[in-house]
């Protein structure tokens, strides 16, 4: 009886620390990824499986910064075609955004950092914000939603104040709390 043989992959590299070779590998990384393409790509090229890829990113430094290289040229590679696509009609900016979210970890929305003090004042965190503005750290529609915090803030404060001074102006009148 025949036996049959399993094809083989092309540039089949296993798994093994022995299989790595950089000066194949690493400019053909450069390569594949300054065309847009990712891991995938990469890893289909030469035969291996995703855990290899991020094994070597932690087993061999040269392959690590190569990666970090590789990707910043892929990001380029997409920021320009979303320049291209800004007068193409027929251009699909959801695909665009969502690749460019998914592959370089870019968020719907971003985090904000603005420091604010929880013992500041409404008023000391309304100048810090108008600081932040001004220097433009933070967009219109980030101002807008930040100040309707502080405005909450505000509104909290003012309302336990208040709390204060009717339970004062209660005690004196001679009204137990329980009253009212």
């Amino acid at each position: 009886m025949a036996r049959v043989r399993k094809p083989e992959l092309k540039g089949s590299m296993g798994t093994r620390d022995d299989n790595y070779k950089p000066e194949v590998m690493l400019p053909y990384m450069l390569k594949v990824f300054s065309e847009g393409h990712d891991i995938a790509a990469f890893c289909s090229h030469f035969g291996m499986c995703r855990d290899t890829f991020f094994s070597w990113l932690k087993r061999f430094p040269d392959f690590a910064q190569c990666y970090k290289d590789a990707k910043e040229k892929s990001r380029i590679w997409w920021e320009i075609k979303g320049m291209e696509g800004l007068n193409n009609p027929h251009f699909n900016q959801n695909v665009w955004r969502l690749m460019m979210r998914n592959r370089f970890d870019m968020a719907d929305t971003r985090i904000v950092p603005v420091p604010f003090r929880a013992n500041n004042s409404p008023k000391q965190n309304f100048n810090v914000l108008n600081k932040e503005i001004a220097e433009g750290r933070v967009t219109p529609d980030e101002a807008i939603k930040l100040a309707n915090y502080i405005c909450s803030g505000l509104k909290v404060e003012e309302a336990s104040k208040m709390r204060v001074e009717i339970d004062m102006l209660m005690e004196k009148l001679g009204i137990p709390k329980e009253g009212y």
